[in-house]
């Protein structure tokens, strides 16, 4: 038996957290589900809840950091539903957003946010 049931949230820092959060909001079309000022959640659904009672979805925990956020070679690596497996790499390109040149399939590519941070989309699909 593990000790763990799952993946609660992934934390990464960020140098400006409103810059940051509408970044992610508007380029990723994530929602927040909770803001405690210099640490904002954010949820991949409505359905999130993240008071005291943390539902068993996982997040994304963004933290201020006004330094130069720590680099790591740990990222999130955020599953594509299979109807937007070929409109995300053009969605994020034509947004600004920087995404990995020339990726071997448009549903398994790396993306980057404003601070520098990894992030992977990928579409279990492609591989059946």
């Amino acid at each position: 038996m593990s000790y763990f049931k799952g993946l609660l949230q992934t934390n990464l820092q960020v140098r400006d957290i409103k810059s940051s959060v509408n970044w992610y909001v508007q380029k990723l079309q994530l929602i927040v589900i909770a803001d405690y000022g210099t640490t904002v959640v954010l949820s991949f659904s409505n359905s999130s809840k993240y008071e005291g009672g943390i539902d068993e979805t996982p997040v994304l925990c963004l933290i201020e950091n006004k330094e130069s956020p720590i680099q790591s070679s740990t990222y999130p690596v955020l599953q594509i539903s299979d109807n937007m497996c070929e409109k995300l790499y053009e969605h994020l390109q034509q947004n600004g957003v920087s995404v990995e040149m020339n990726p071997t399939h448009h549903g398994h590519f790396k993306f980057y946010d404003p601070d520098g941070n990894v992030l992977e989309a990928f579409c279990p699909s492609i591989y059946k």
